[in-house]
């Protein structure tokens, strides 16, 4: 995220406590801001809503996300720290994550094949969020490169629960209705079913995830999202499958997560062993790799 001055004079204090400093970011209805937690002595990140009187329900909107922040404990996600509502309206606190987003660390690098590091360590650590995520019950809904922010030890986590959802009867259902003829989410990134209307499930987050590291291996999400067959066999069985047109052929992401640990970061690398490096980023990744049929030819 590109900082920029925050508009001080209009809120510099949040519910008495909260010092507004930069602005980190923003969205279709608020700011988030880096902050100082005058109680705690601490560095925060603190989501307001920005005026917009065409967003009547963005109050609705954050204060959802707060919920839904509430019942994760997850160290690939920020984390909810306080909420409330001021004089000037609802807040949001979460953790800071004092990094850049992938989608400015992607910018900035050349389009080119670039197999490597980063795009493992995503596949592993966001995958293991979302499990955490879809166990509890919730789709993220918008994962995409600006809602993944690299912290200081170079793991990405996920941010920005603004549109995430709980399954419903007969299938799973938005939390936060869209209006009328809109599509929650972000264009580029969302699923087949979502382009159809239909509501997201946990498959989605998972075809989000792998158009994500399509992007963060140097190839073009959109529009022909063909997985170039210079990269590793194993890294084309995952993308193939995670993208798949019927969200009944993705894979879960607790299956993602697991396969990430055989995948090499450069092509035809050796890979470290799963034990070391589960401990290493401190995951609940099951050790025990679940093979897809096309994984044991594709090694």
């Amino acid at each position: 995220m590109t900082a920029s001055t925050a508009p001080l004079g209009l809120r510099p204090l949040v519910a008495g406590r909260y010092r507004l400093d930069v602005e980190l970011g923003r969205g279709g209805s608020a700011v988030v801001h880096r902050a100082h937690d005058l109680r705690l002595g601490r560095d925060v990140a603190v989501k307001v809503l920005r005026p917009d009187p065409s967003l009547p329900d963005a109050d609705a909107r954050l204060l959802h996300e707060a919920r839904m922040l509430g019942r994760l404990r997850h160290r690939g996600i920020a984390a909810a720290l306080d909420a409330g509502v001021d004089d000037d309206g609802p807040f949001l606190v979460t953790e800071l994550v004092d990094g850049p987003a992938l989608g400015a660390v992607l910018r900035q690098r050349p389009r080119s094949l670039r197999p490597g590091r980063l795009a493992r360590i995503v596949a592993l650590d966001v995958a293991d969020a979302l499990a955490h995520v879809h166990a509890h019950g919730l789709v993220h809904g918008d994962v995409k490169p600006s809602n993944l922010v690299l912290g200081q030890d170079g793991g990405p986590r996920l941010v920005d629960f603004g549109i995430a959802a709980e399954p419903g009867a007969p299938r799973s259902r938005p939390l936060v209705a869209a209006p009328a003829g809109a599509v929650l989410g972000s264009p580029a990134y969302l699923a087949p079913e979502q382009l159809l209307g239909h509501p997201a499930t946990a498959a989605v987050d998972v075809h989000a995830l792998g158009l994500v590291l399509l992007a963060t291996l140097g190839v073009p999400a959109r529009p022909a999202r063909e997985i170039p067959s210079a990269l590793d066999p194993r890294w084309r069985c995952l993308l193939r499958s995670m993208t798949a047109a019927s969200p009944h052929d993705r894979p879960t992401a607790t299956e993602v997560a697991t396969l990430a640990l055989d995948l090499p970061e450069v092509p035809g690398a050796p890979t470290p062993g799963a034990r070391a490096l589960v401990a290493d980023r401190h995951l609940d990744v099951p050790t025990q790799a679940y093979v897809p049929r096309e994984w044991a030819a594709a090694s």
